[in-house]
């Protein structure tokens, strides 16, 4: 079998196919294109088909406006295009259209629009085509893992103009590329997602709703505020890297007193569900409480950090990226539309 990997993203491209993969290719802003690493390409040189994909398919040639498809539908189900919270970045507004070319770095713009999903499977289509994929008795393997909606969730939010065109033209786009596959011969298909992306805090707060995003200092400063009335002054809080808080070495030394601290008070900031022993996960997956069993499910048998931060329904962890604005995922709960 071959096994190839693809995404606008190099991790994505690389988790999802492992070690042993034929390939594993994603696009690089600095290559302008698409490329892949060493380790599957020790040599350093790109298959020739990707070379000859990525001067037929020029990047600099996909650039150009995005544009909604159908305004007239998106006004009527979405509200405004501008909508309070949605983030700003690479230079442009919060409101259609989006112009790669309008930024200071055109080709790292290029992965938030639609355009470039539309390309990415263009680029799976070339890489069936070019390998002879699926004409053997022995089925091939192509993992496809599409970026788009990651990145214009995060900086438009799941109910935006953004997300809902974007989300429209990657259907036919993958619509198209099934079709063509299933020309040349028989195919099996599984479709899955990693995760979903949180509504807009603004917009949930509207409707009365506990909503917003979890700074990073405002933690730090409330979980050494707890240490030090706990254990006295000093420095006991090293990091936040969520969801994991991590202790100084004078904390892990008093590690069990402050972890019961924290796991106590910590949950008295709204925007905190709970808080977790990180080194408590096996009891943790057999807890009689859900959200408790997921963040056991959630953590290795070594982890990086000392205490799993939960946040509560429609909060989240700030992105430094968009800047207090934009939306997140990595929390446990479900979301209704408000």
């Amino acid at each position: 079998a071959q096994i190839t990997g693809l995404s606008m993203k190099a991790r994505s491209a690389v988790l999802s196919v492992g070690r042993h993969a034929d390939a594993a290719l994603f696009f690089d802003p600095n290559a302008a294109g698409f490329t892949t690493s060493t380790y599957y390409a020790p040599e350093g040189a790109l298959p020739d088909w990707l070379v000859d994909f990525n001067a037929r398919a020029s990047i600099e040639k996909n650039l150009s406006v995005w544009e909604p498809g159908n305004p007239g539908w998106l006004r009527e189900h979405f509200g405004p295009d501008e909508a309070p919270g949605e983030a700003e970045v690479f230079g442009w507004g919060t409101s259609f259209p989006y112009d790669p070319r309008d930024t200071l770095t055109p080709l790292s713009a290029f992965p938030f629009t639609a355009q470039s999903t539309e390309l990415f499977f263009e680029a799976g289509l070339a890489a069936v085509e070019a390998q002879n994929r699926g004409r053997e008795e022995v089925p091939d393997f192509l993992v496809l893992s599409v970026s788009g909606t990651d990145l214009v969730g995060h900086v438009w939010g799941p109910w935006s103009w953004e997300y809902a065109d974007n989300l429209l033209r990657t259907d036919r786009a993958l619509q198209s590329f099934l079709e063509r596959l299933e020309r040349r011969g028989p195919i099996a298909v599984v479709l899955t997602a990693d995760h979903g992306i949180a509504p807009l805090p603004e917009t949930l707060r509207r409707s009365g709703k506990s909503a917003g995003r979890l700074k990073k200092t405002e933690l730090l400063e409330r979980a050494e505020h707890i240490a030090d009335q706990t254990l006295g002054a000093g420095h006991w809080i090293a990091a936040y890297v969520p969801p994991l808080l991590s202790y100084t070495d004078a904390g892990k030394a008093k590690r069990a007193v402050l972890t019961a601290a924290l796991i106590a008070r910590l949950p008295e900031m709204e925007a905190i569900h709970g808080a977790y022993d990180a080194c408590a996960g096996e009891a943790l997956r057999h807890s009689d409480d859900e959200i408790s069993r997921l963040v056991g499910a959630s953590l290795p048998p070594q982890p990086q950090g000392d205490l799993y931060i939960t946040t509560g329904p429609h909060w989240f962890d700030e992105l430094g990226e968009t800047k207090g604005r934009g939306s997140n995922h990595g929390t446990p709960w479900k979301s209704a539309r408000a």
